[in-house]
């Protein structure tokens, strides 16, 4: 969190990887956050490049993690 005088600036982190392959994969336009947003569960299934399927949720204080099923 950035502060300033009279306003503060937050920002998540939107990069994350592949728990099985370790691809790196950078969210800036937001695409895979506001899935998780919109589901009540707070997480969205990935379907990776390995051909392997996995889980992005947001923690409670608004930063994402990877997960197997």
């Amino acid at each position: 969190m950035i502060e300033f005088k009279n306003f503060f600036i937050d920002y998540t982190k939107t990069e994350f990887n592949c728990p099985y392959c370790q691809k790196q994969y950078n969210d800036k336009e937001l695409k895979y956050l506001d899935k998780c947003n919109k589901n009540k569960t707070w997480r969205t299934r990935i379907s990776c490049e390995c051909k392997e399927f996995f889980y992005l949720a947001i923690d409670y204080s608004g930063q994402p993690f990877t997960y197997k099923k």
